[in-house]
């Protein structure tokens, strides 16, 4: 999953087939601007019958299900 706000890529440590994202920076959408957001497709072993698809679904989040990176909490129990 892309986190859009979080699309700068960092440079030096990015390939063409593997971006890596700066998570320090946040960059906000602005409205009705077109941003583009590179997507990793990364190898694995999955083979497909011909006529099969493969659907990628972009959409919004439920900030309610999924908040803000910052307010994101991680208990670790022991």
């Amino acid at each position: 999953m892309v986190n859009a706000a979080r699309r700068l890529l960092a440079e030096e440590d990015s390939t063409p087939g593997i971006p890596i994202y700066r998570l320090d920076v946040v960059a906000k959408l602005e409205e009705k601007r077109i941003e583009s957001v590179r997507v990793p497709m990364v190898p694995m072993g999955m083979s497909f019958r011909a006529g099969e698809k493969l659907r990628v679904i972009v959409s919004g989040r439920d900030r309610q299900v999924y908040p803000p990176v910052e307010q994101a909490t991680l208990t670790v129990g022991g």
